[in-house]
C-alpha cells in the first residue's frame, strides 16, 4: 500500500515538473538508446536516438504543461537545450568506449551538437506547434456551445 502511495506522489510530482522531466525522459532516453546502438547513422549521428528522446521529452512535458506555458515556445526549447544536454554524455561515453583521445571529445561534441540543434528544433518544433494548434481547435469549438446557439434562437 505504501508503495502504491509513493508512486502516485512520484507521478504527481512528474507532472507537476513537466518541463524538467521532460529534460530528463530526453536525457535518459537517448543516452541508454546511444549505449544500446553507439553509432548509429542515417543523416547526422545518433540521429535515431535523439528523435526517440525528443519525441518521448517533449510530449510528456507538453502534455502536462500548465496553461501559461506556449506549447511552440516550450516545445522548442525542450528540443534544443535537452539535446545539447544529452550531447554531452554521449561524447564522453564515445571517449570511454572507443578508448580515444580526449581531444576526440570535440569533434564528436561537435557532431552531436549539429545533430542536436537540427532535430530538437524539427521535432520540438512540430510537435509544439501540434499542440498549439489542438489548444486552437478546443478553442474555438467553446466559442460555440449549447449558449451562443440558444441566444441566437431568442433574437
Amino acid at each position: 500500500m505504501i508503495y502504491i502511495s509513493f508512486f502516485s506522489n512520484l507521478y504527481h510530482n512528474l507532472k507537476e515538473e513537466n518541463i524538467r522531466t521532460g529534460f530528463i525522459l530526453y536525457i535518459l532516453i537517448t543516452f541508454i538508446s546511444s549505449l544500446i546502438n553507439p553509432v548509429d547513422m542515417v543523416y547526422f549521428l545518433n540521429d535515431l536516438d535523439y528523435m526517440l528522446g525528443a519525441i518521448i521529452g517533449v510530449i510528456f512535458a507538453l502534455k502536462f504543461r500548465k496553461p501559461n506555458q506556449s506549447p511552440l515556445k516550450y516545445g522548442i526549447i525542450i528540443g534544443i537545450f535537452g539535446g545539447f544536454l544529452t550531447s554531452i554524455p554521449i561524447a564522453v561515453s564515445y571517449i570511454l568506449i572507443y578508448r580515444l583521445h580526449i581531444l576526440w571529445f570535440f569533434p564528436y561534441i561537435g557532431m552531436l551538437f549539429l545533430t542536436s540543434l537540427v532535430l530538437g528544433l524539427i521535432i520540438g518544433g512540430f510537435i509544439g506547434w501540434f499542440y498549439m494548434s489542438k489548444e486552437e481547435r478546443e478553442k474555438q469549438e467553446e466559442k460555440y456551445d449549447e449558449n451562443f446557439f440558444k441566444d441566437l434562437a431568442e433574437k
